[in-house]
């Protein structure tokens, strides 16, 4: 009996010390659940010659290229953005 408690006295301290990214770490789980979890179900469930001839659609094609770019330009706005200001705000604290 005593070494389950030992074990939640220990998972309690734990938690005290890194409750935030405790709760960051639940939070971050659950967004990759609910990205991985729908796209696991589509490639598993659906019928794969039909997938794949949806896949090479020119139409559904542009679109996935067009997201892509989309991110690529997105994340390369925000690193141009936030490394200089991250120098700037470290520099000054």
């Amino acid at each position: 009996m005593a070494a389950p408690a030992k074990i939640i006295s220990s998972v309690r301290s734990w938690l005290g010390h890194y409750r935030l990214l405790a709760i960051l770490s639940i939070l971050s789980l659950l967004v990759v659940l609910f990205i991985v979890l729908p796209l696991t179900k589509l490639i598993f469930v659906s019928n794969k010659g039909e997938l794949w001839q949806a896949l090479l659609k020119p139409t559904i094609m542009k679109s996935i290229l067009l997201t892509l770019y989309a991110a690529l330009i997105t994340a390369a706005i925000g690193f141009l953005l936030r490394v200089p200001l991250a120098y700037l705000l470290a520099r000054n604290s």
